[in-house]
């Protein structure tokens, strides 16, 4: 409503309260425009007076319905025919009187049910801003999947299941349920979090489950290839290379070491604790939100993810931006990790397969630089983490393609 002061029985008053009707006319978007009703409110000296003096007399007072059509003298009102038509011309829908009595409210209604209507019938909402607390990722809850933590709690024998498959290449993740799905991934993240100077990234087991529940909530679940089962499968085969480099320890923590594990390399050796983690964590996130076609076909017909990336790693891109925001909420001491949050996006990048002939050269170049010099003490600070950053990139490249080479169970 736009009110008019006492002071604006004058000319003066009486532009100031058009032109503010003008300005809000023009500020207001044009899909938006009618769902906000402009209306005046003009103080009246005689319903003031009435007031004091009986109900009757404010009811005879205030009930009169101002509108173009209505340009009759309105007795009792010192607000001429005039005024009215400018407020009108101005922008505005009605013209009521202050103090406002009760048998106005129906008028209000009927004004904020057509443009409601009005609304509807157009089929054009107003644009909402989005919030975070109306992201697609997770829960807003006080104890975000809460209930679905109470119906994951498996029988000893089903983890003992779990963790034997998890450290075995024979890996199938279509033998295991959604819910044993996710708790193989906090398995291996327990696994891992358990050494010693991984400590300051530590989370509680509840926490640590709500991360793996909002990541799960992340993918679309109708998307037949991409989704939760391909993460956790890829997670698996990280985990495995992981164990086979000697990067991880055993699992369980006290049996010998698996059978077959490679021989230290020089490469090897440069990956410590914090990059297994970085990579795992990666892993699970490197499809969040996958809309099950690739970058080509996003490119071609011109999608608006394609436009935002500027046809370059499309998806990839896509996936790093919407996991970090995961990350801050769920765990955000990696996401505030400069090292690990950069490590983790070359990672996720790198599965893109555009630059997968650029990770071979790469990968070439660093094979024969080992071959001609096997240790790699003498290697700068900078060659050491250029090295790093391309073993994880090429080990997640891996993971991501490995299924079809899995030994059948």
């Amino acid at each position: 409503m736009v009110a008019e002061s006492q002071e604006t029985s004058n000319q003066h008053g009486i532009d100031d309260c058009l032109k503010l009707l003008e300005d809000i006319s023009q500020l207001i978007e044009p899909k938006a425009s009618r769902a906000v009703v402009p209306i005046v409110l003009v103080p009246a000296p005689e319903l003031e007076e009435a007031l004091e003096q009986s109900e009757e007399n404010l009811q005879k007072a205030s009930i009169v319905y101002f509108s173009p059509e209505n340009t009759t003298s309105l007795p009792g009102l010192w607000l001429n025919n005039e005024q009215l038509l400018k407020y009108f011309n101005a922008g505005a829908v009605d013209v009521l009187t202050s103090p406002l009595h009760l048998d106005r409210l129906p008028s209000l209604t009927v004004h904020a049910h057509r443009a409601m209507k009005d609304l509807l019938d157009r089929h054009d909402p107003m644009p909402t801003t989005r919030t975070r607390k109306r992201s697609w990722v997770g829960f807003e809850d006080n104890r975000p999947y809460a209930f679905l933590r109470e119906n994951m709690n498996l029988q000893p024998a089903e983890e003992s299941a779990l963790v034997r498959a998890i450290s075995a290449w024979k890996f199938s993740a279509h033998e295991f349920s959604d819910d044993q799905l996710v708790h193989a991934a906090s398995l291996m993240l327990q696994h891992v979090l358990a050494i010693p100077e991984l400590q300051k990234w530590r989370l509680p087991s509840a926490d640590l489950e709500s991360f793996l529940l909002a990541s799960r909530a992340a993918y679309n679940a109708s998307v037949r290839y991409h989704n939760f089962r391909h993460v956790v499968d890829v997670m698996q085969a990280v985990f495995y290379f992981l164990l086979q480099t000697g990067t991880l320890p055993s699992i369980p923590r006290n049996a010998s070491a698996p059978q077959g594990v490679l021989k230290p390399s020089p490469v090897g050796n440069l990956l410590k604790p914090f990059h297994a983690l970085a990579l795992l964590v990666a892993a699970i996130g490197h499809d969040v939100g996958h809309p099950g076609v690739n970058n080509a076909f996003l490119t071609a017909v011109r999608a608006p993810l394609a436009q935002l990336y500027n046809d370059k790693s499309v998806l990839e891109s896509f996936h790093c931006a919407a996991f970090s925001q995961i990350l801050r909420r769920y765990w955000y001491s990696i996401f505030e990790d400069v090292s690990m949050h950069s490590l983790m996006i070359n990672s996720i990048l790198a599965t893109d397969m555009g630059v997968h002939f650029k990770y071979m050269a790469d990968l070439s170049d660093l094979q024969a630089e080992v071959q001609q010099s096997p240790s790699t003490y003498d290697w700068s600070t900078e060659r050491k983490d250029e090295s790093r950053t391309l073993i994880c990139g090429l080990l997640l490249k891996c993971a991501d393609i490995s299924n079809v080479v899995r030994l059948s169970a």
